[in-house]
C-alpha cells in the first residue's frame, strides 16, 4: 500500500494512512517513520519529512538506511551543514562496517552535487547493490534524469564495467533530417 502510493499520484491518502498507522503502532515503527518521510518528500513537505526522517533515523539507532535519509531531508530542507554531517558520520561508519554506497549517492543527490552522487552509485553498481535492481526510478532521483551523466544498465558482455556512462551531446543519436 504505501511503496505503491509513493510512486502514484496517491500520496495524500498514503499520508493520511501512515500517519494512522504509526498513531496505532505509538509512533515505535522505525519503517513506518521512514515510508511517511520519502511520501512526504515526494509530496514537497519537507519540513515535515524531516520531522519524520529524524524519527526514523532515531528509532534506529541512526543505522542507514535510516540515517542516510536523513542526510537527504537535510539537505532537501535546506540544512545542508546537518547532511554533510551525516555524509561524515556514514564515512566513519564504512570504515568499521558496511554502509552501501546507494546511502551517500542518496544524500548527495538533496545536496545537489550529481558528480558526486553518480560516482557513489557507480561504486553501488561495481558492489551489485540491491537497492539499484529497482529504486532507481524513485521520485529521489528525479533531478537526476536530465543530467549529462546517464545511468544504464550494460549487460554482461559490454565491453563497460561502469553503471554509469558520460555522455556529451556528439553520443547522441541526431534528430536532424539529413
Amino acid at each position: 500500500m504505501a511503496l505503491s502510493g509513493l510512486f502514484t499520484c496517491a500520496l495524500g491518502s498514503t499520508i493520511v494512512r501512515l500517519r494512522n498507522a504509526i498513531k496505532q503502532s505509538n509512533s515505535t515503527r522505525t519503517f513506518g517513520h521512514w515510508l511517511l518521510a520519502r511520501s512526504l518528500d515526494a509530496a514537497d513537505q519537507a519540513k515535515d519529512a524531516l520531522g519524520e526522517a529524524r524519527a526514523a533515523a532515531k528509532l534506529s539507532g541512526y543505522r542507514p538506511p535510516y540515517s542516510s535519509h536523513l542526510g537527504y531531508a537535510f539537505a532537501r530542507a535546506g540544512q545542508l551543514d546537518a547532511a554533510k554531517k551525516v555524509l561524515e558520520a556514514l564515512g566513519e561508519r564504512r570504515k568499521t562496517e558496511y554502509v552501501s554506497p546507494y546511502d551517500f549517492a542518496h544524500i548527495y543527490v538533496a545536496l545537489g552535487e550529481a558528480d558526486l552522487a553518480f560516482d557513489w552509485l557507480d561504486k553501488s553498481f561495481q558492489e551489485r547493490t540491491p537497492q539499484l535492481s529497482g529504486d532507481l526510478w524513485e521520485p529521489i532521483f528525479d533531478q537526476l534524469r536530465h543530467h549529462s551523466l546517464i545511468l544504464v544498465s550494460h549487460p554482461p558482455n559490454w565491453p563497460c564495467s561502469s553503471a554509469v556512462t558520460r555522455i556529451n551531446s556528439q553520443m547522441l543519436p541526431s534528430t536532424t533530417k539529413r
